[in-house]
């Protein structure tokens, strides 16, 4: 679903997620998912998303849990969750169709955590909520969280982990990755199809990717940034996708439109045997002992030492 969250609502987004989740499921989808932090939409308020954070037994996840059960429908969301221990993560849980929580963890945290407000905002999950992988009944879901998806270990250590989907959950796409204003809906379209394919191709794997929709005004003051001052409309590109395990893609949204709207795609695991054939399953041919670099910490100047930093 692109989804159109209004900032600091979580009440009145978790029943517009309802509507949609009946209207998916009447017109024969077995999942349906929502984008980051979908439930308490994506502002900037350090104090309200930490009183919004929704446990795990909270009142608006257990609508969703009903929902899911009543419709027969796996539900996946972003969401601000407060875990027992008092930590609020930005997180992405999973409903099952009898409308149980999945995983175990039962949450899938943002690693890459963005600098500024959000790490106020938000606690690096640990290592055990982290890259979890999740059996929805039909296929084994990893979720990687907007910033997260840039990373390509990211989806490599869920491809790994057993991953058939990979679930990209995002609220991005007013600026460019390195924080220009968009200049059209379009924008974010054409920046996340250059590497969500690369995506899905290198690790033979599903992509499904969700983001916020529509222009949404800041009318509590809570959603405040450099090029968005209190007050202001904040537009969404809701572009959503579908990629099978060649890259190509299955379904899209419009891409020059921000409207709310859902789309469908079927995900055929014939696909995956097809794309994993022989030398097309890559996970099977790594060499992980040459791959040292790439979990060590290394300084910016020893990554690019032609650059002047």
């Amino acid at each position: 679903v692109a989804f159109r969250s209004e900032f600091g609502r979580p009440e009145r987004n978790c029943a517009r997620m309802l509507e949609l989740v009946v209207q998916a499921a009447a017109n024969g989808a077995g999942w349906v998912c929502f984008p980051e932090v979908a439930l308490q939409g994506y502002h900037t308020d350090v104090k309200l998303m930490a009183e919004q954070a929704e446990p795990l037994d909270g009142l608006l996840l257990g609508q969703l849990r009903q929902a899911a059960s009543t419709h027969s429908i796996v539900v996946s969301f972003g969401l601000a969750l407060r875990l027992p221990d008092g930590r609020v993560i930005n997180s992405v849980t999973h409903i099952g169709r009898d409308g149980e929580l999945l995983g175990d963890p039962r949450c899938s945290g943002k690693v890459h955590v963005c600098p500024g407000v959000e790490q106020e905002m938000f606690a690096k999950p640990t290592a055990e909520e982290s890259w979890s992988v999740v059996d929805l009944g039909f296929a084994q879901v990893g979720s990687v969280v907007c910033y997260d998806a840039e990373f390509p270990e990211s989806s490599r250590a869920l491809a790994l982990a057993g991953a058939d989907v990979i679930l990209m959950c995002f609220a991005t796409g007013r600026m460019d990755s390195t924080g220009h204003l968009a200049t059209s809906p379009a924008d974010w379209a054409v920046e996340v199809q250059r590497y969500a394919p690369a995506i899905a191709y290198t690790n033979r794997v599903f992509v499904v990717g969700c983001n916020h929709a529509g222009d949404v005004v800041d009318d509590l003051g809570v959603a405040t940034m450099a090029e968005h001052p209190v007050g202001a409309t904040h537009r969404w590109p809701g572009y959503c996708f579908a990629l099978g395990p060649d890259g190509r893609t299955l379904a899209e949204t419009q891409r020059d439109s921000n409207v709310e709207e859902i789309i469908y795609a079927d995900l055929d695991p014939t696909l995956l045997a097809r794309w994993r054939e022989g030398i097309g399953d890559m996970r099977r041919y790594r060499r992980p002992e040459t791959y040292t670099r790439i979990a060590a910490s290394v300084s910016l100047a020893h990554a690019y030492p032609h650059h002047k930093l």
